[in-house]
């Protein structure tokens, strides 16, 4: 990197909403994303979600991000920024 740039982000430095990728599905990311009231279908939960979906819809994150992820990890991260936003439009569905 450049002097003064900042670092590449890796995978780990990256704020992922529940654990390891085999645990991606619909109701781990909703019990890691949305609060009680929410998760039972309460008033902040299409809202909570929207933010979510914000936040890692792919094409938002690589505008946001892309730049700065770690070229050896760029293929995975995305993987799993797209797994983690086809759970939030599951749950926005349901």
């Amino acid at each position: 990197a450049a002097a003064g740039a900042p670092p590449p982000l890796r995978s780990a430095d990256l704020p992922w909403p529940c654990g390891e990728m085999a645990e991606l599905t619909p109701d781990v990311v909703a019990m890691h994303v949305l609060d009680d009231e929410a998760a039972e279908g309460g008033p902040g939960r299409r809202r909570a979600l929207q933010a979510e979906l914000r936040r890692w819809h792919p094409d938002k994150f690589v505008a946001r991000w892309g730049a700065r992820l770690c070229p050896a990890e760029r293929e995975a991260i995305l993987a799993r920024v797209t797994a983690v936003s086809q759970c939030l439009t599951q749950l926005m569905a349901g």
